[in-house]
């Protein structure tokens, strides 16, 4: 499938550092992926994780972005799903 943008904004007041960056299930990070685990959001900048699916069956899949960071509610996750034809 064709690339989909998943973007991460500083909204806090202090810098954002990126510990570790993650995807499971049948998704992976695609060229382009500005985001890393070594990271350093200042406020109110974001960087992208370009997400293409890759079934490697039929029928629903589902999976995650993870990303660990400096933030008080680290870790956050993300939901990916999808459907193989």
């Amino acid at each position: 499938s064709s690339a989909k943008q998943v973007v991460l904004k500083n909204t806090g007041t202090t810098v954002l550092s990126l510990k570790s960056l993650s995807i499971s299930g049948n998704f992976a990070f695609a060229s382009g992926t500005t985001c890393s685990s070594t990271t350093s959001l200042n406020p109110n900048v974001t960087c992208v994780m370009n997400v293409v699916f890759k079934p490697t069956s039929k029928g629903s899949k589902s999976g995650s972005i993870n990303v660990s960071d400096n933030a008080k509610n680290s870790p956050q996750s993300v939901s990916l799903s999808g459907t193989g034809n």
